[in-house]
């Protein structure tokens, strides 16, 4: 069964428990669904609201539990915001360690050093889940190829063609 046929079937099943007055019920299948939300995907945004909803229920029940399920959502929902900015402000480090790459690369001559900003990049890129855009335009790397093709007398259709 994919997950989208169990997060529906699971809140149906709460939307019954809520309207039959079955509101310990309804709390626990909602936790069901923040649970499996945290397990097949990890949507930080829907566990929040699959909390809260648990939490309205238990607080029906004048449960205790309300109160943890309370504090769980808003830590989901501070998460999800931490993420969504760290994604949202991840680009400006990424472009500066492309750019300290680059500066090491061609005014000190220094691979080893640019190569360590490139990959610092590349983590980032991959950690917050960018896909590769090159940074360089065609005219840059077109040189790197014709000087990479000089020093291994290629013939320019291959480099034509590499590109």
């Amino acid at each position: 069964m994919e997950s989208d046929e169990k997060y529906w079937d699971l809140l149906t099943k709460a939307i019954e428990y809520k309207k039959d007055g079955r509101w310990e019920d309804a709390a626990h299948v909602y936790l069901k669904a923040a649970q499996l939300a945290d397990t097949e995907d990890g949507d930080l945004r829907r566990i929040a609201i699959y909390l809260v909803e648990s939490a309205n229920c238990y607080r029906n029940t004048l449960s205790e539990e309300a109160f943890n399920i309370y504090k769980m959502s808003i830590n989901a929902y501070i998460e999800y915001v931490l993420i969504d900015l760290l994604k949202n402000n991840i680009g400006q480090a990424i472009a500066q360690a492309v750019e300290c790459g680059y500066i090491y690369e061609r005014e000190f001559g220094d691979l080893e050093k640019s190569n360590d900003f490139y990959d610092q990049a590349d983590d980032l890129r991959v950690k917050v889940g960018y896909e590769h855009i090159c940074e360089f335009p065609d005219e840059y790397m077109l040189k790197i190829l014709l000087e990479i093709s000089y020093a291994l007398n290629l013939e320019l259709e291959v480099i034509l063609y590499l590109i």
